[in-house]
């Protein structure tokens, strides 16, 4: 039997108090620091601290919000906020800014109520993800609105954004003006030097209906090449339903990936939906299609019953495409048939 010096018994005891620790420390689960987890009820009749017993009731204290990685803001199922979300600061790698719901129910609503612009906007902004809301913004004259807008004019590359499960629907845009100024989901680059890019975007598993101009659109702020390409762009399982113009549209891209989409009855109304004169206007409309990109994949989507009369397709390899892929797609009884290909602009 081993003998242990009384004195070395005491520091044995403290070693293995400490290895017990550091073995609870380890299994134990994930969780986010107190008070990154913020939550809103804008039924509730007072404002609270943004707890779940005591929520904030509108959207005032969301915005004024410095979010940091694995910041949380939680809106109730079942109710309705109106108003612009605008929230700064970002995630990390693996611990996301995020704005989601909670509690049982339907979708609580962002309603912009007619605002121009955008209802949820994340300007400079990276490592967020959005999910479990629904956003409209209805009105009754169109003007540059977008539900939801990410926005980079940093002059850098910002990564990691994820759209999923969200609801957006009566989006009251220019149906025929600039697109990711125009859509459910714009992913917008601006002209900067030094160049601003995205890296890292997924837009997934969303349902898009009424919206003008586009569902989804992942382009610079206006035209021209004094851009970066985006890359590893995902636009995955989306159901999309009359929108005003186009449904999908990457320009600048490299490497993006357009699978599983059900888009129909879009393009009614981008021939007559354009904005004053001076502004960008787009009369033509295809529902699937990118612009000078690379390596772009479009697979496994269907496109049924656009009706824009000037393109109208299904799918469109449009100017300056490099390496496109478009594969294990169905197209019914669209207005212009199943593809369009355009050669590199000159000049």
């Amino acid at each position: 039997m081993l003998k242990i010096p009384k004195h070395s018994r005491g520091m044995l005891a403290l070693l293995a108090a400490a290895l017990l620790t550091v073995a609870a420390q380890s299994n134990a689960p994930a969780a986010n620091a107190a008070g990154l987890d913020h939550y809103v009820d804008c039924s509730a009749a007072a404002n609270g601290s943004g707890t779940q017993a005591s929520p904030w009731n509108s959207l005032a204290p969301v915005n004024s919000l410095q979010f940091g990685p694995g910041e949380r803001v939680l809106f109730k199922a079942g109710t309705t906020c109106v108003g612009q979300v605008t929230p700064s600061g970002s995630g990390a790698a693996g611990s996301p800014a995020v704005l989601t719901s909670y509690g049982t129910g339907a979708k609580p609503i962002i309603d912009g109520a007619g605002v121009v612009g955008s209802v949820i906007h994340l300007l400079n902004v990276q490592q967020w993800e959005l999910s479990g809301l629904e956003v409209q913004d209805a009105a009754a004259s169109p003007a540059y609105r977008t539900g939801v807008l990410v926005e980079n004019s940093s002059g850098s590359t910002l990564s990691h954004i994820s759209i999923t499960d969200m609801t957006i629907r009566n989006i009251s845009g220019w149906s025929g003006g600039w697109y990711s100024t125009n859509a459910g989901v714009g992913i917008q680059t601006d002209h900067t030097t030094p160049i601003s890019t995205w890296n890292d975007i997924l837009i997934a598993n969303n349902t898009f209906d009424h919206v003008d101009r586009l569902a989804v659109a992942v382009t610079p702020d206006g035209n021209g090449d004094a851009v970066g390409q985006s890359t590893n762009v995902r636009i995955l399982n989306n159901n999309i339903r009359y929108s005003g113009g186009d449904d999908i549209l990457v320009v600048h891209g490299d490497g993006a990936l357009i699978d599983g989409n059900d888009a129909a009855y879009g393009g009614s109304k981008s021939a007559t939906g354009c904005p004053p004169s001076g502004d960008v206007c787009n009369g033509a409309s295809a529902s699937i299609w990118m612009a000078g990109s690379d390596d772009t994949t479009i697979q496994n989507n269907t496109v049924a019953c656009t009706i824009n009369q000037q393109d109208g397709m299904a799918f469109d390899v449009d100017w300056g495409n490099h390496n496109s892929t478009i594969q294990y797609n169905y197209s019914r009884n669209n207005s212009g048939g199943f593809l369009m290909m355009m050669p590199k602009i000159s000049g």
